[in-house]
């Protein structure tokens, strides 16, 4: 009985195809939308938390700028006093004893030669022999700055893997010079690649000791903090500290706001969800738009179905089939439609989704929940809307729709 009503539904999709096509139309862009998007949040939030975890865990920065989430934040944190070098030495002495690994972060965008081949603007990060061990990057080749080497301000630096390809090609780039803003320094340490995030390299920089970029570069500009804590129990610990000894370092009283930033794994964590969080509010509102845009269309196009098929449910009754049996009919085919619409919109959301990471490097995930949502809120739209139209051919009398020509 079941087999035939399926059987039967189908074959009225297939006679009047392109009105089917057309009516799922609606059905196949929502759940087309939702899955792209679902799957390409899940696959950032699966690389952010990575990329998160290998910035160095239980560690914190603590900066100028600190994180920024709106407009009115960014006006009041470029009103900060910069963080220096001297308020980095100051810190480290006052919580010596209470981080595992400690040191500056100073940013300077350089131009960097080697041979005939020059590069501009590259990010350099002056720090210490110990940003290795709070960062966690591993080396594909060479070695890291040693503390004597930043102690006696040494010429040396450790560049990124697309550096190391764009400056030497094939060439084995350790123990090679390069000039960074026009001095000489020299390779000792390549880091292994990371890959992309949204379309841009994340191996594109280089580290040196920060005191030769102060030596060659001057030492006017904001730093950064970075602090390891021993361990993950130990961490909130630290954050608690930094910010004390950071408030006793800067005079601030006891009712006045940090004039500084935090920046740690969770808070990290924490904004992106409010950012993924607000693309899932936005995909709902488009998707739901569509499901409704899309279960009108089959309301309507159910109704003229019925108008059409007056003769046929007459018929039928006439030969003993039952209010429920039409009912049953009709409803199975709204459910067919918006069942068939929603497959193949999750089968174009996954090849827009894998197309669309493919073009900026972002994996893509396809969770089985937004799967099986998917073709739950197909089926919900398809009876919701379908009952209508269903329940009004269920309530036809015999006697009058036999006589429709």
């Amino acid at each position: 009985m079941l087999w035939d009503l399926i059987k039967n539904v189908f074959a009225q999709m297939r006679a009047h195809l392109m009105r089917s096509i057309l009516t799922m139309l609606g059905i196949i862009i929502a759940v087309m939308t939702v899955v792209t998007i679902l799957s390409l949040v899940g696959g950032l939030d699966a690389f952010v938390r990575e990329q998160i975890g290998n910035l160095g865990a239980n560690s914190i920065i603590i900066s100028r700028m600190g994180i920024v989430n709106s407009q009115e934040d960014w006006m009041e944190a470029v009103k900060r006093p910069r963080v220096t070098l001297e308020d980095y030495e100051d810190l480290t002495r006052r919580m010596r004893g209470r981080y595992l690994y400690a040191s500056p972060r100073i940013f300077a965008y350089l131009n960097l030669k080697a041979g005939n081949t020059a590069l501009r603007f590259v990010m350099s990060v002056g720090c210490n022999e110990q940003m290795i061990s709070i960062n966690e990057r591993s080396l594909e080749a060479g070695r890291y700055f040693s503390a004597a080497e930043v102690r006696h301000k040494r010429n040396v630096t450790v560049i990124g893997s697309e550096i190391a390809e764009q400056l030497y090609g094939e060439t084995d780039p350790i123990g090679r010079r390069v000039y960074i803003g026009g001095r000489p320094f020299n390779v000792i340490g390549v880091y292994e690649a990371q890959g992309t995030v949204m379309g841009q390299p994340t191996d594109d920089f280089i580290e040196l000791p920060h005191t030769s970029l102060t030596k060659s570069f001057g030492s006017r500009r904001s730093i950064a903090i970075a602090l390891r804590a021993a361990s993950h129990e130990d961490l909130q610990e630290l954050i608690d500290t930094a910010e004390r000894e950071m408030r006793q370092i800067r005079r601030l009283d006891a009712g006045e706001p940090n004039n500084f930033g935090i920046i740690t794994e969770e808070l990290m964590l924490s904004t992106f969800e409010q950012m993924s969080g607000l693309i899932f509010a936005v995909m709902i509102v488009v998707g739901a738009v569509s499901l409704v845009v899309g279960g009108i269309g089959i309301m309507n196009v159910m109704l003229v179905s019925v108008s059409e098929r007056t003769r046929e449910i007459g018929i039928r009754k006439a030969v003993g089939a039952t209010n429920r049996d039409i009912l049953r009919q009709f409803l199975t085919e709204a459910v067919a439609i918006t069942a068939v619409g929603g497959l193949i919109g999750i089968a174009l959301g996954a090849l827009l989704g894998n197309f669309i990471g493919g073009l900026v490097d972002l994996p893509v995930s396809i969770s089985v929940l937004s799967v099986i949502l998917s073709l739950g809120f197909s089926g919900l739209v398809g009876i919701s809307f379908g009952i209508f139209p269903a329940l009004k051919a269920s309530r036809l009398d015999p006697i009058v729709a036999l006589q429709k020509v």
